[in-house]
């Protein structure tokens, strides 16, 4: 297996994609399957069910984009939060699955996922349980979350292989970890892995200084309430 490690920056996402486009697709035309278009669209209702599960209900997106299946639900803060695929309306020489990181949602892999999109992928970018809602405390104060998310991107991983012959899989964060932590466990079914600051490790000091008396009465003072309505309407909060 293949790793392909790029590191994010927030502040340029432009360069980002950058480094994207040093890759070349590859045409698997001859390869195709005579049902291929059926194959897909088969895929993008499986999405479209996987998150009709997980939000309750979903619904048509209000400005809809050429070769872009997105899934929109009035649960959801608004459509930006929408997960998504980007594809060429045939099964391409690799699908790309990216998560997005803890309190952001699949906005913020838009701009990456369409320069993938560019070079001849399709590209799956998937909504991380508890992000993008307007009322998310439930989801968020979870206790089984971290195995709900795991459970959610093996589903959407399973899902994607249908879209391209090989898989890479990705993300930002915490979204990279979680593709790392797949990967290591599905070695076989893994052709690279697309990293943006993974969140691989926190330095120990950051656990010792929670613990500390009164620091986090202090970050609370300073904070304020939590709250999952904040000013930014692509993030949680």
């Amino acid at each position: 297996m293949k790793i392909l490690v790029t590191v994010f920056l927030l502040t340029t996402v432009l360069t980002s994609a950058a480094l994207i486009r040093g890759a070349a697709a590859q045409s698997v035309s001859s390869n195709l399957p005579e049902d291929a278009s059926l194959s897909i669209d088969a895929t993008l209702d499986k999405f479209d069910q996987l998150y009709q599960r997980e939000l309750g209900s979903t619904r048509g997106c209000q400005q809809p984009e050429l070769q872009m299946f997105k899934v929109c639900s009035d649960v959801l803060r608004n459509d930006g939060n929408g997960p998504f695929i980007l594809h060429h309306n045939h099964v391409t020489d690799k699908v790309v699955v990216l998560f997005h990181g803890l309190s952001d949602s699949p906005f913020y892999l838009k701009s990456i996922a369409k320069a993938l999109h560019q070079q001849g992928y399709n590209v799956v970018v998937g909504l991380l349980l508890g992000h993008g809602k307007k009322y998310a405390d439930k989801d968020m104060q979870d206790r089984s979350l971290s195995s709900r998310w795991r459970q959610h991107v093996s589903e959407l991983v399973q899902l994607s292989r249908h879209l391209g012959t090989k898989t890479d899989i990705g993300g930002f964060s915490t979204g990279g970890i979680l593709a790392i932590e797949y990967a290591l466990l599905n070695p076989q079914s893994v052709h690279a892995l697309v990293l943006f600051s993974g969140a691989l490790a926190l330095n120990d000091s950051v656990e010792t200084l929670s613990k500390v008396w009164g620091v986090q009465s202090l970050l609370k003072w300073y904070d304020g309430e939590y709250s999952t309505a904040g000013p930014n309407k692509y993030k949680y909060p």
